[in-house]
């Protein structure tokens, strides 16, 4: 039987009656329930509210960048989340695009793929309470402080949005899952055939 995922565009204005869609979608048996963050509005306020208003959807970031937060805030925020939802945080990631990176968070957008695949390893390290110490082209962290916060989960599904060739083998690679936005329908199957093919 196929799942149901669905999208809230998270609001604070609008905040309760998107908590009612949200319990309706609940209450009917939908797999996920996703945010999505731009520029706008902060993912994270959104799940925090879905995590009290829902008890059985799986919650998700459809996506976060990782380019604005480190990972270990990121891990942070995901770690919170999934306390509070009873261990039903699902992970999506991005690297975004060069506009908002630059000229909203004033960040160098750079290595992106390689940014994509450190902040979803250490996220992983950080949940598995890993005390190694890392050296890569984004992050160097010596002898890493362990994450003080205690996730229901033992690691965290991490799901990749990605769209070229090199980012989607990544996400074959490394990811429980493939965020596929912003893909043109005639170019979707394409991208379902090389995902498959690096996943084999």
């Amino acid at each position: 039987m196929p799942q149901i995922a669905v999208s809230i565009p998270w609001q604070p204005r609008h905040a309760r009656a998107l908590m009612e869609r949200a319990r309706i979608a609940d209450e009917s048996g939908v797999h996920s329930i996703w945010v999505n963050e731009g520029f706008g509005h902060d993912a994270f306020s959104g799940l925090t509210l879905l995590a009290w208003h829902t008890s059985r959807a799986r919650l998700g970031t459809s996506i976060v960048n990782v380019f604005s937060r480190t990972p270990g805030a990121l891990a942070q925020h995901f770690a919170t989340l999934d306390e509070l939802s009873n261990g039903r945080m699902m992970i999506g990631l991005g690297s975004s695009a060069p506009g908002p990176i630059e000229r909203f968070h004033g960040v160098p957008y750079r290595d992106a793929v390689d940014r994509l695949r450190e902040t979803s390893e250490l996220i992983r390290a950080y949940w598995g309470h890993e005390r190694e110490s890392h050296h890569g082209p984004s992050f160097t962290i010596d002898r890493p402080l362990p994450l003080g916060a205690e996730p229901v989960q033992p690691a965290p599904p991490i799901y990749l949005a990605t769209l070229h060739p090199r980012s989607v083998r990544l996400t074959a690679e490394i990811a429980d899952g493939w965020l596929p936005a912003w893909i043109p329908l005639d170019g979707l199957r394409v991208a379902v055939q090389a995902l498959r093919a690096h996943a084999a």
